[in-house]
């Protein structure tokens, strides 16, 4: 099938500011966000057609994928535990739409990890605010790719879990969480709640949000269920 080609593509300021990211790094986000944003609700393009768009190899989208996804810049679904049939891409820096006039960026929406930019050259207050606000959290790629890691986790309990990668409010709990509880901790517990679920007295927990926020309820259940020995978390 031939893809109509983009009028133009967006590429998020973070990424120009990573000094790890290649141009064909820049312009394969763009595509995905493209794809995902743009032209359909999701990306599911082959490296193949990605390549053709970007103007490179499919070597090099794979490499290029392993990179962002490494940093957190996107997430990749696979329908195999050997990651062989690949789903979609998600785009986990999203912008969101600003007044001409408003030089603020705002990070209220919590339907997705937003980055909010101006439609011209940034200057360099712009900057410095980009630099410092909370978007700055996500840079770290260790702990951008531990909290893709936990969510990947709940697909064991939610079909939809796919849409969690790019929702903040989701994306912060599993920072907070990581933070309290260390990723081990939540890898045992998360793996639990399969069985858990079917519990009619348990708590159900299908999202990292659920889980912080019945976290409490969590260990009262335990602790009843075990005689009064709490879960291993």
């Amino acid at each position: 099938m031939k893809i109509t080609l983009p009028d133009f593509i967006i590429v998020p300021y973070q990424l120009l500011e990573d000094d790890k990211m290649t141009l064909i790094d820049e312009r394969l986000y763009g595509i995905i966000y493209w794809f995902a944003k743009l032209k359909l609700e999701k990306c599911i393009a082959s490296n193949a057609t990605l390549s053709n768009l970007v103007k490179t190899t499919p070597t090099t989208i794979a490499n290029s994928l392993t990179k962002l996804e490494g940093k957190g810049y996107i997430k990749r679904i696979f329908a195999d535990s050997s990651s062989r049939h690949r789903l979609e891409i998600i785009p986990l820096i999203v912008f969101s739409r600003v007044s001409p006039t408003d030089d603020r960026h705002s990070l209220t929406d919590d339907r997705s990890f937003t980055h909010s930019i101006k439609g011209h050259s940034l200057t360099d207050e712009q900057k410095y605010n980009i630099e410092n606000n909370k978007i700055e959290e996500y840079k770290n790629s260790e702990e951008a790719s531990q909290i893709n890691k936990l969510i990947d986790l709940f697909k064991v309990v939610n079909p939809s879990y796919s849409k969690l990668f790019a929702n903040k409010t989701q994306r912060i709990a599993c920072e907070r969480m990581i933070k309290l509880h260390g990723f081990k901790k939540l890898d045992e517990l998360i793996n639990v709640l399969p069985s858990l679920n079917q519990d009619k007295y348990a708590p159900v927990i299908t999202t990292p949000v659920q889980l912080e926020d019945k976290f409490g309820q969590l260990i009262a259940y335990g602790q009843k269920k075990q005689n009064n020995q709490p879960l291993m978390i």
